[in-house]
C-alpha cells in the first residue's frame, strides 16, 4: 500500500494497486474517487487528528476543511452530536469511536452506526458512520464512511407513526364491530320470545348463534391486535365452548392441533364449523341421548381439513341437504375448498372441511 503522509500520498506514490487480478491504475484515479464520492469519507489517526477527509465529509458537518482539521474526531463528536435529541448519544458514540482507537481492540469493520448530529449551523441531521481498520507500514489508521440518512429517517418514523394510527384505528374499527354484533345478537333473543311457533323461534336462535361465531371472532381479533392471522384452534375451541352454552350439551371432544390461518379465512370456517356442530346436535340422536361428538383439525400437504364427527344414527338413505348444509357448502367455495360428509365406521357421520392452507 502506498506510504501516507498527513493523510495524503506521498509524492513518489503515482500508482496503487487494487484487488488481486486488477490492472495498476494510477492514484489520482483512486483520489478522485474518494474525493468526488457523495457520502463523506475521513481517515483517522489513532491519536484522534484528521490524516485526510473529503469535501462531502465537511460539507455534511457545516463547517470549513480547516476547523475539521483542528477539531479532530474527537471535538467534531463533542461540537456535533445531538444530545439534546438524544441524551445518551455522547457517550454511546464517544465510546464507539474509542473502541477503534483504542490500540489493544481487535479491529474489524463496524456496522452501520446512526449518530443524531445538530451541524454547525444548526440543522438536525441523522449520520450513519461504518469505521473500519487501514493498516499502513504495521499501524493502523481508522477509515470512516459518513452517510446522511436523514430523509431515510424521518421517513421511517413517520412509516412507523402512520402504521401505529392505522392499527389504532382499526382495533377500534373492530372494537365497534364486535359491540354492534353484540348488540344485533342480544336484539335477536329479545326477538325470539316474541315468536308464536317453535319454528320461528328457532330459526332467529340460527341466526343468533350464527352472529355469535362472528362475534367471537373480532373478540379475538381485538384482543390480539393482529389484524392479518388468527390462531385458528384457539377461535374453534371458544367457538365449541360457546356451542356448548348455547344448546346445554354435554361437553364436545376438542382435537385441533396448532394452525394459523389469515384473517379473511377464519370467519368463513368459524360459520361452517358452527352449522356443523349445530346440525349434529339437532339431527345425530334421534332416539336416544346424545353420544360422541368430536371437533378436529390438522394441516398436512398445504391444505388445512377440519372435521365435525358424531356417532349418531348416520344419514338415512335419500338423505338430502337442508338449509345449513346448503350454508356450509357455498363457505366452504369461498374458501376454495369442499365440505363432505361421509359415513362413519361403527356408526355416525364424518363432516370435512377442506381447504388450501
Amino acid at each position: 500500500m502506498a506510504k501516507m503522509k498527513d493523510g495524503k500520498p506521498a509524492a513518489d506514490a503515482n500508482r496503487v494497486t487494487g484487488p488481486p487480478g486488477d490492472s495498476e491504475l494510477p492514484h489520482e484515479v483512486y483520489r478522485s474517487f474518494y474525493d468526488h464520492a457523495r457520502e463523506g469519507r475521513a481517515i483517522i489517526k489513532r491519536s484522534g487528528e484528521m490524516a485526510s477527509f473529503n469535501a462531502a465529509f465537511a460539507d455534511f458537518c457545516e463547517l470549513p476543511p480547516e476547523r475539521v482539521t483542528k477539531l479532530g474526531a474527537g471535538g467534531l463528536i463533542e461540537s456535533l452530536v445531538d444530545r439534546d435529541g438524544d441524551p445518551e448519544a455522547f457517550q454511546r458514540v464517544r465510546a464507539f469511536l474509542n473502541r477503534y482507537l483504542s490500540s489493544g481492540v481487535e479491529l474489524e469493520r463496524s456496522p452501520p452506526t446512526q449518530i443524531p448530529v445538530r451541524t454547525a449551523k444548526g440543522r438536525k441531521r441523522v449520520a450513519e458512520v461504518t469505521l473500519f481498520p487501514v493498516e499502513l507500514d504495521g499501524d493502523f489508521l481508522i477509515a470512516a464512511i459518513v452517510r446522511d440518512v436523514t430523509e431515510t429517517t424521518q421517513a421511517a418514523r413517520f412509516l412507523e407513526r402512520a402504521v401505529a394510527q392505522r392499527d389504532l384505528l382499526l382495533k377500534e374499527l373492530v372494537h365497534r364491530i364486535k359491540n354492534n354484533v353484540a348488540l344485533i345478537a342480544s336484539l335477536l333473543s329479545f326477538a325470539r320470545r316474541e315468536m308464536e311457533t317453535e319454528r320461528d323461534a328457532e330459526v332467529i336462535k340460527q341466526a343468533r348463534d350464527r352472529l355469535m361465531a362472528v362475534s367471537l371472532l373480532y373478540d379475538i381479533i381485538h384482543g390480539s391486535g393482529d389484524f392479518n392471522t388468527v390462531l385458528l384452534d384457539g377461535y374453534l375451541e371458544r367457538l365449541a365452548r360457546a356451542v356448548e352454552g348455547s344448546t346445554g350439551c354435554r361437553p364436545i371432544e376438542f382435537a385441533v392441533g396448532p394452525l394459523v390461518i389469515e384473517q379473511r379465512a377464519a370467519l368463513p370456517v368459524g360459520l361452517v364449523v358452527n352449522e356443523l356442530l349445530t346440525n349434529a346436535l339437532k339431527y345425530a340422536w334421534r332416539d336416544r341421548p346424545q353420544g360422541l361428538l368430536r371437533l378436529s383439525g390438522r394441516a398436512s400437504d398445504g391444505k388445512i381439513e377440519v372435521t365435525v364427527e358424531d356417532d349418531g344414527d348416520g344419514m338415512k338413505e335419500g338423505w338430502k341437504p337442508g338449509l345449513g348444509t346448503t350454508i356450509g357448502k357455498a363457505l366452504a367455495e369461498q374458501l376454495d375448498g369442499t365440505l363432505n360428509h361421509a359415513a362413519r365406521a361403527g356408526g355416525g357421520t364424518v363432516a370435512t372441511l377442506t381447504f388450501p392452507a
